[in-house]
């Protein structure tokens, strides 16, 4: 009896976490504690399983939850029209975004970029060992950058107060049009500080216009291929901020700043058609669950015909019992 006590006491001391989960799992109340299953229960399950297999909403939610591929994003002639036109805004957005942050420190800098002087801006582009079209930032340059940052915090104040009640699609058309404007506007002589000024204003529309696409595409997509196209459309954005920079940084300085600034500006109102052609806004309206949806939501020109807030089908709200009995 002692060694078979004394066998018990070495096994505790040397498992302890062992026996802790023993006396863990002898507080669990009897109707949760995990049993042994046998035959009769494994097929009691299964049967189960093809009851509720059987059942019309268990088999939608079931075939809402394949997995989303390439061909849902041209389902229907809507969806190829939404992925479209998405791609060339998220290109447009990346595009003039990063420009804009490199124009903040590439036009300060340039001695030539005025309308008025023409012929001295094509003399330095031709003269590639002048040194003039490379010059050291001055303190009032690095000032200027510095303020043009500042408009991007500008523009997601107007995010917070118009995408709510001005739609998506107005925001996102109204700040690339003024953007637009605002570039070319930018070839022409001006103090610097009134180029200050408008570097704030276009860093304020670009990134103002930038944001609204994301949450305008987010919106957008159904729940079944949302991911699937929202990471198409960033990738097509980095195809943007990849181009930008041949643009403000080898374009600008050594070929025309005349023909870099009417690029972006060309950009700006490009987005703005395409935005404006967009199928829907989503405006106040609930997200879309499936492809068709959309489809049903271009036809009948709004994103959904449910109110805002009101739970659709797939947002994770399932109904018990009969709704029939309920509604009796």
């Amino acid at each position: 009896m002692a060694v078979y006590v004394g066998r018990h006491l070495r096994a505790a001391v040397s498992h302890p976490a062992d026996v802790l989960l023993a006396a863990s799992v002898a507080q669990i109340p009897a109707g949760i504690r995990p049993t042994r299953r046998g035959p009769d229960a494994a097929q009691s399950s299964s049967q189960e399983q093809q009851e509720a297999g059987t059942d019309g909403t268990s088999q939608q939610h079931r075939g809402q939850g394949e997995r989303a591929s390439l061909k849902g994003l041209f389902a229907n002639p809507t969806m190829t029209r939404l992925t479209l036109l998405s791609i060339v805004n998220w290109i447009g957005g990346g595009f003039l975004y990063y420009g804009l942050v490199l124009l903040s420190t590439e036009l300060p800098g340039q001695p030539h970029r005025c309308l008025q002087n023409l012929h001295q801006m094509s003399a330095a582009s031709s003269d590639k060992s002048s040194t003039e079209c490379c010059q050291a930032l001055s303190s009032e340059d690095y000032a200027t950058a510095a303020f043009a940052t500042l408009g991007e915090f500008f523009g997601y104040l107007i995010i917070i107060l118009f995408i709510d009640t001005c739609g998506r699609r107005a925001v996102i058309a109204s700040n690339t049009g003024v953007l637009s404007v605002l570039l070319v506007c930018m070839l022409f002589c001006m103090p610097p500080k009134l180029l200050a000024v408008l570097l704030f204003f276009a860093r304020s529309c670009a990134a103002s216009a930038f944001t609204a696409i994301y949450i305008f595409t987010n919106e957008a997509y159904p729940t079944t291929i949302r991911t699937l196209g929202m990471g198409v459309c960033c990738a097509a954005s980095r195809i943007g901020a990849l181009l930008s920079p041949f643009v403000a940084q080898v374009m600008l300085p050594d070929y025309s700043v005349m023909a870099a600034m009417l690029t972006y500006a060309g950009m700006a109102v490009v987005t703005t058609v395409c935005v404006l052609l967009m199928p829907f806004d989503t405006k106040g309206r609930s997200l879309m669950q499936t492809v068709e949806e959309v489809a049903e939501a271009a036809s009948a020109g709004q994103p959904s015909s449910k109110p805002a807030g009101e739970p659709t089908e797939g947002d994770g709200l399932r109904m018990t019992g009969d709704p029939r009995s309920t509604a009796a």
